[in-house]
């Protein structure tokens, strides 16, 4: 700080003013350092005039102007040459400072306020200074303590820089930039709340995690009509996944629904599983189907979570987005999301819960339609249940898009 405050003596424009500049941007996190730079600011006043650095200057003139007695003094110097003041930015920062100086030292800021503020309502031809002087003015004028509290609400502490933020959550938040992330330095799904239903109906079109980063647009996404999945070998009929089932050998495709089908124990396997590929309850996870999740909770378990396994698959056959998601229902694994159809990657995000355990699980996939790979990344709240839930999710392709296990 020491070398910094030299700077100011060695009346030298841009050295001062990039000077002020870094001071300004220590003093939102260091206030204490008011005390010791405040007193050199007259000296810079004529010393400034690049529009950033003299910004800097009048900002801390506003900030922290009941502790310099000069203060007041020295923004009128400058409103009462405000039409010779080029920059919109000095213009603006002015007129916010002398605002907030007002409510700190009103008898001696009374006056030159309103010449500044008349001359942002008449003579200002900057939209922004414009509407900031007309909208200063209403509030004084409707109620004079709501407009000291909107002017000079109590500002958050600055804990860190942008440039001390963790690698990772500074690369994504520049993928929001075009929001309020960059203000709250917070990813949309952590102050958004659901408000575009694509998936159940509920959940909400932004669903972000450490590896979700490339999810496409919300209004992108489209809406995913649920369908409860078919039992094999239940009573209602045996629907389509019992119809396939019983027509490896040609067999009448009622069969699968008989009552000797119907009637058998969940430890049986159907007779036309003719290479074991249908497996009983016991060979895999007992996944809820009624589990729903939303998308907040979706985002934090993925971001707690340690970092997940990631699968490739080599597909013979691509699904269609929404065979794929039928196929993971019957599963009892559920789609959180996915992206349109017809392109050339298609992304799946999906969980499921173990019913007896209550482990979660989560998948993000894409499919890649040139080349026909699926990659998958596995994450799960019980780490020795991951394999299991993996080799769960291969199974399903297999048969389908994936070639037999021979």
């Amino acid at each position: 700080m020491a070398k910094l405050l030299a700077f100011f003596t060695m009346e030298t424009d841009y050295i001062t003013s990039e000077s002020l500049i870094v001071m300004q941007a220590l003093m939102r996190k260091y206030t204490w350092m008011a005390e010791s730079v405040l007193p050199q600011l007259p000296s810079c006043m004529d010393l400034v005039h690049d529009s950033e650095g003299r910004a800097a200057l009048i900002w801390m003139l506003g900030e922290h102007g009941e502790n310099l007695d000069e203060a007041p003094y020295l923004l009128e110097q400058l409103i009462d040459n405000i039409g010779e003041e080029e920059s919109s930015t000095v213009r603006l920062e002015l007129l916010v400072s002398t605002m907030k100086l007002f409510f700190k030292r009103p008898p001696e800021c009374q006056l030159m306020l309103g010449r500044l503020l008349e001359y942002a309502v008449d003579e200002e031809t900057n939209m922004d200074v414009h509407d900031r002087g007309i909208l200063y003015y209403r509030l004084l004028k409707t109620n004079m303590k709501e407009a000291q509290r909107v002017v000079c609400s109590q500002k958050e502490v600055v804990e860190q820089f942008a440039e001390d933020q963790v690698v990772e959550l500074h690369d994504r938040l520049f993928q929001h930039f075009n929001s309020l992330s960059a203000v709250y330095s917070k990813l949309p799904s952590l102050f958004t709340s659901p408000v575009a239903p694509y998936t159940l109906g509920q959940v909400s079109a932004e669903v972000d995690g450490p590896n979700l980063t490339e999810l496409p647009p919300a209004d992108q996404l489209r809406e995913v009509t649920p369908a409860m999945p078919t039992m094999v070998g239940s009573g209602s009929g045996g629907g389509a996944g019992a119809a396939t089932a019983g027509s490896l050998l040609d067999l009448d495709p009622v069969a699968s629904s008989s009552p000797q089908v119907a009637a058998a124990g969940p430890e049986t396997v159907l007779t036309g599983d003719l290479m074991g590929l249908l497996q009983g309850p016991s060979a895999a996870i007992d996944l809820d189907p009624s589990f729903r999740m939303t998308p907040q909770i979706f985002q934090e378990q993925w971001m707690v979570l340690p970092e997940g396994e990631t699968q490739r698959y080599d597909l013979v056959v691509v699904p269609l987005p929404s065979e794929m998601e039928q196929t993971m229902l019957g599963c009892d694994i559920i789609t959180m999301a996915s992206s349109p159809p017809n392109q050339d990657v298609i992304k799946f995000f999906f969980y499921a819960k173990q019913r007896s355990t209550g482990t979660l699980f989560f998948i993000e996939s894409s499919i890649t339609n040139s080349t026909s790979v699926l990659m998958a990344t596995f994450k799960c709240t019980d780490a020795s249940s991951l394999a299991k839930f993996r080799e769960q999710f291969r199974k399903s392709l297999v048969g389908k898009w994936m070639p037999l296990d021979l």
